[in-house]
């Protein structure tokens, strides 16, 4: 009986990591890949999924190896086995890169020159097959996650819209310190935390779109519509002194501002 209890306790620490996979796996799944490109599944979702996959299965094996100490050796290597499977299913569907640098611009400008037809005929799906081909093409093009993001948005995928948007933050935090134009960057950040501001808002997470209005500010502290923004999301939350701050800023930046009178009527009725 008890040389059972270990392997019982094996077969069942087996089973929460098999569920864990599974239910992360199925976040790939999920991303409906047989109607796109590979180029989406193994350049973008990857990115955005990959990383908290590899997190929670740590996560997962430090507590399982400690709390049952040498009885799981087994179990861990059979955690390492899965986990390199799931590597080794990224790269079967990674894309061959077969153009020469003149091939690959050509062959972007025709792709954009497609999105913005697709977008103009609100034509979304096919605007969204071109833009991951023109992402298979060059993981690192900032306007065409950031075209996405706008995509999604229209589409009302908010939360793709926000893992796009911040897939974007981290292609300017990457290059930021490479490029000359680290003012434009920074900029270009600002206006993605605000828009992200937006999407929050429009999900009714009012803390979180506060907090990227406030990331926006911190940018450009004497935006207009940053001020304005965050005024509207602190009434929202109901910040009385938040909003009345905010409104002072907006005040001392923007004081043509014909609404300004109003937004204070509101301040003083929370």
């Amino acid at each position: 009986m008890f040389n059972i209890i270990p392997l019982i306790i094996i077969l069942i620490s087996l089973s929460i990591i098999i569920t864990i996979v599974v239910r992360k796996f199925s976040a790939l799944a999920n991303l409906d890949v047989d109607n796109m490109p590979a180029e989406k599944e193994a350049r973008f979702k990857e990115r955005l999924v990959t990383e908290r996959l590899k997190r929670s299965f740590l996560k997962w094996n430090f507590r399982i190896r400690k709390n049952l100490g040498p009885v799981m050796q087994v179990t861990g290597k059979t955690f390492s086995y899965i986990y390199e499977k799931l590597n080794e299913v990224k790269e079967k569907h990674a894309p061959v890169k077969t153009l020469d640098q003149e091939g690959k611009d050509k062959k972007l400008n025709d792709l954009y020159l497609e999105v913005d037809n697709n977008i103009k005929e609100k034509d979304f799906a096919a605007a969204e097959k071109a833009l991951i081909e023109i992402i298979g093409i060059d993981t690192k093009d900032v306007r065409a996650f950031k075209t996405l993001a706008n995509l999604y948005f229209e589409k009302r995928s908010f939360e793709e819209a926000l893992q796009t948007y911040e897939h974007v933050l981290k292609l300017l935090e990457d290059t930021g310190d490479k490029d000359e134009n680290t003012t434009e960057k920074q900029s270009e950040s600002a206006r993605v935390y605000f828009e992200m501001a937006l999407i929050s808002k429009e999900m009714g997470d009012l803390d979180i779109a506060k907090d990227n209005v406030v990331n926006a500010l911190g940018i450009d502290s004497k935006n207009p519509r940053f001020l304005d923004t965050l005024v509207e999301i602190s009434i929202m939350r109901k910040d009385k002194n938040e909003a009345q701050s905010a409104l002072e800023k907006l005040k001392r930046v923007n004081p043509e501002n014909q609404k300004l009178s109003e937004i204070q009527e509101k301040i003083e009725s929370l």
